[in-house]
């Protein structure tokens, strides 16, 4: 398997010569343009890792001098890696511990009696690519994370079941008076005004996997009414199916408009009962 152009930069953390010179000769095998970097110590690889040099992967050994603690070995590695994909090479097929390496941060586990040159260069190959998509994946929920918490808007994430809050942000937080723990605490239900639920159930269900947008009325802590206007989405959160939801309080809209119609029918009562001529002319002299 060859990869994409370019100089291939590994960090082999490997004290047996004969282990590394193999390794060598698999990934000359598979790569032409290739740099390997030896450390024989945990040490050694710890002091390559915190200089200006950068790796597109490590080939960690466990079978280290200086370190007898396979997991402690494995955890300050990740920690030191920047990043970099890491994957284990070792000679004891201990599967238990091979599998826990991955939930520490380790991209793959091999055995080295059953190593070969495409599985290596496959290994490799997959260990790098999922890195890029593992970093690409973090970036864009750290900057969806800060324009959630940053919006002016309110916003909340709800579990797309059960309607449960999995997260809320500061504006939503000021608005209904909740804390973050209250809220997660808390079924979106719960401030559904009474005179709004059976509108506002129906257009979930029929919406269950898609975006919508309405007018809903709400209560905050303090037994205040709200009207909002919402725009609600379905997304992947923390692995559960979930929708984000967007508001904009429009009560003092509300007010305004329902303050304008009160005030028209006053106008027209006094109009239509005055015991006065009264005429309502336009601009241009048309009587109205």
């Amino acid at each position: 398997m060859n990869y994409s152009s370019g100089e291939l930069k590994i960090l082999v953390v490997e004290d047996h010569i004969g282990d590394y010179i193999l390794i060598e000769d698999y990934l000359n095998e598979e790569h032409v343009k290739i740099h390997l970097t030896r450390a024989l110590t945990f040490t050694e690889a710890k002091e390559k890792l915190e200089s200006n040099e950068r790796y597109n992967l490590i080939l960690l050994d466990l079978s280290l001098p200086d370190v007898d603690d396979n997991e402690t070995l494995v955890r300050n590695m990740v920690a030191l890696s920047n990043h970099t994909p890491i994957i284990v090479l070792t000679g004891f097929a201990n599967k238990v511990f091979g599998v826990k390496t991955l939930a520490l941060g380790i991209s793959d586990y091999l055995l080295k009696d059953e190593l070969n040159a495409p599985q290596l260069a496959k290994s490799i190959y997959y260990s790098i690519e999922r890195k890029k998509i593992d970093i690409k994946l973090s970036e864009s929920e750290r900057k969806y994370k800060s324009l959630f918490d940053a919006s002016p808007l309110p916003m909340w994430v709800l579990d797309r079941h059960t309607l449960q809050f999995l997260n809320v942000n500061q504006a939503a937080m000021h608005m209904y008076g909740y804390s973050e723990e209250e809220f997660m605490q808390m079924n979106i239900r719960d401030l559904w005004s009474e005179d709004f639920q059976t509108i506002i159930e129906n257009t979930w269900q029929k919406n269950y996997h898609d975006s919508f947008g309405m007018m809903v009325k709400h209560h905050k802590k303090s037994g205040e009414v709200l009207y909002l206007e919402i725009t609600s989405n379905p997304i992947e959160f923390d692995g559960k199916e979930a929708r984000v939801t967007q508001a904009k309080n429009i009560t003092a809209q509300m007010a305004a408009e329902e303050a304008l119609i009160i005030s028209e029918k006053r106008f027209k009562a006094l109009v239509q009962d005055a015991s006065d001529l009264i005429m309502i002319f336009d601009f241009d002299g048309n009587m109205t």
